[in-house]
């Protein structure tokens, strides 16, 4: 879904708009939206399945900074170890959508021009 939504949403902004989309237009907005609950949605699944208490701030934490969030709910949930692998897949992962980021938008443009 994570990988969708970064790939589909620039080049639906290509062939709604017709051009670059601006930096805070309704469509990037909808975009970090979804990205925003994708991440949220696996971070609730992966607490329950190891049956993980957070508190608020750790939740409130995922949703506005994960890049910061997510690294210490891996270390505090998996252990220093564990944790530093699952941190450097996440890195991975973000690397992965801004390649995906990147093909959409010349995908859109070559379909849209």
């Amino acid at each position: 879904m994570l990988g969708l939504v970064t790939f589909l949403g620039p080049v639906g902004e290509y062939l709604i708009l017709k051009r670059l989309a601006d930096p805070w237009s309704i469509y990037l907005i909808i975009e970090v939206v979804l990205t925003t609950y994708a991440v949220y949605w696996w971070y609730v699944i992966d607490r329950r399945e190891r049956n993980f208490r957070t508190g608020p701030v750790q939740n409130i934490g995922v949703i506005l900074i994960s890049i910061l969030a997510l690294p210490i709910y891996f270390v505090r949930s998996r252990g220093w170890g564990r944790g530093a692998l699952a941190s450097l897949g996440m890195l991975g992962v973000f690397v992965v959508l801004i390649a995906l980021a990147y093909a959409g938008e010349k995908v859109g443009r070559s379909i849209a021009f």
